[in-house]
């Protein structure tokens, strides 16, 4: 759990229960300079790309992203519940170190 009695890090701000819509993201982008310039969505392609990229494994990267499996069959994405979390968790290690280190990149290049 965290915050506020929510499974999620971003809850929805009308309900712990449902996590951050995706326009409360986008509002909040604009705010700090970027409209135009990213997304919600956008940052879930980048994220989508970057797991890829890094051969994850696509059950784990689909969990991630909260997606049913992509192509998979219904009775799969209806009956297997796994949430792959011990496999997430690496992975959600290795976008953080990525990310952290784009920030360091940015920081250098601004001097």
């Amino acid at each position: 759990m965290h915050s506020n009695s929510s499974p999620f890090v971003f809850p929805g701000r009308s309900s712990n229960s449902k996590p951050m819509s995706n326009a409360t993201v986008n509002s909040t982008l604009k705010r700090n300079g970027y409209k135009d310039r990213l997304t919600a969505h956008g940052i879930r392609a980048f994220v989508k790309t970057f797991l890829s990229s890094r051969k994850v494994d696509r059950h784990v990267s689909e969990s991630i992203l909260s997606h049913l499996l992509e192509g998979g069959d219904d009775l799969e994405n209806t009956y297997n519940r796994y949430d792959f979390l011990e496999e997430r968790v690496p992975v959600m290690q290795l976008l953080g170190d990525y990310c952290e280190q784009c920030g360091m990149n940015l920081e250098l290049v601004r001097g």
